[in-house]
């Protein structure tokens, strides 16, 4: 099985419309990524709406998606390399362009990602053209320039905090917008933790598509906000779903064809006895 063939286990996983909208809105990133490995592994994620007040509409689950839930997929050992034990965090790359149609097909599949009530708040810059580059590389800590300078592309992950605006067509069973139009601090909080996990969601859909990744903070929010999502205009942006003013950096990631010789010895991860708990 072949990445891209792999990757359909996480474009079906079999969620209810109660289930994806849980998921952002009382875990991280790190549950989400669990959640797509017990996808991987054929099991099925069943979880519960608690601590809110949202109305979530239930509704009964279609019989292909019944049948695509027994069906319990798994991804093969070479895929799990693929998206987790082989992946690895690169700082240098190889001079090998990644093309826009490649960056057209991992927000294609990052798009199917859950988010809470389907909100979908992530917004992303590529900054692949030299021009561009000079712009960003003025706000990066200087530990971050060079890799930043060789990478093919640098994917600015931003969120949109007047992501509601889309709810009446992302999530159409329910009132959604209600909930964070006259929240602010609702809306903010769940949009940088929504897009936290579509960053998590990229990462992965690149890796699917055989492309490393090199996330990164180190860089002045301020001056990365001004530069690209300034509010006295608005940005050349295609889709309408991009607003002027309403946009925040969350990360950056470099992504490519990363040069294995660039990086360090493999930092060990906290044991499972470390890390979780069985209650």
């Amino acid at each position: 099985m072949g990445p891209r063939e792999g990757w359909e286990v996480f474009r079906h996983l079999p969620l209810s419309e109660q289930e994806l909208a849980a998921i952002a809105a009382n875990v991280g990133v790190v549950f989400a990524l669990n959640a797509l490995l017990l996808s991987a592994h054929g099991m099925t994620c069943s979880l519960q709406v608690r601590g809110s007040d949202h109305p979530y509409s239930e509704r009964p689950l279609s019989s292909d998606h019944n049948q695509e839930a027994n069906m319990n997929s798994q991804l093969n050992e070479e895929g799990q390399d693929l998206l987790f034990r082989n992946a690895r965090t690169h700082n240098a790359w190889l001079p090998k362009p990644v093309s826009d149609d490649t960056l057209r097909q991992i927000y294609d599949l990052m798009k199917w990602g859950p988010t809470s009530a389907n909100c979908s708040p992530a917004r992303i810059l590529f900054v692949r053209t030299p021009e561009a580059k000079q712009r960003l590389l003025a706000a990066l800590a200087p530990g971050n320039i060079e890799k930043t300078k060789s990478a093919p592309v640098t994917a600015i992950i931003g969120y949109d905090g007047k992501f509601y605006d889309h709810l009446p067509k992302l999530f159409p069973h329910a009132d959604a917008r209600a909930w964070f139009a006259d929240t602010p601090e609702l809306a903010e909080v769940t949009a940088r933790r929504n897009s936290s996990l579509q960053g998590a969601y990229f990462m992965i859909a690149a890796r699917a598509l055989g492309l490393d990744c090199g996330p990164m903070s180190g860089f002045d929010q301020a001056k990365m906000d001004h530069e690209f999502f300034p509010a006295a205009q608005k940005p050349n942006f295609e889709f309408e779903y991009f607003p002027d003013s309403h946009i925040k950096t969350n990360f950056l990631c470099n992504i490519g064809y990363g040069d294995p010789a660039g990086l360090y010895p493999r930092s060990p991860r906290l044991e499972f006895d470390e890390a979780c708990k069985l209650l």
